[in-house]
């Protein structure tokens, strides 16, 4: 079942979030560190520290 049909069933938003630089962007500042998608754990200048598909998401629910 497509995500959207999924959703309206069960009375859940669903959001189209644009996926660009969610990886490098710090969850926590905001603040874009440009590294390659295999640099792990995220680290960034305000001190955040998290594996990039954590804080990826974290940065994807706070666009949504």
């Amino acid at each position: 079942m497509p995500t959207r049909a999924a959703s309206l069933s069960h009375s859940v938003v669903t959001v189209a979030v644009p996926p660009q630089c969610t990886s490098q962007t710090c969850s926590c500042c905001g603040h874009l560190v440009k590294t390659s998608l295999s640099t792990c754990p995220h680290l960034c200048q305000c001190g955040t520290v998290l594996d990039t598909d954590p804080n990826a998401a974290i940065s994807i629910v706070e666009l949504g």
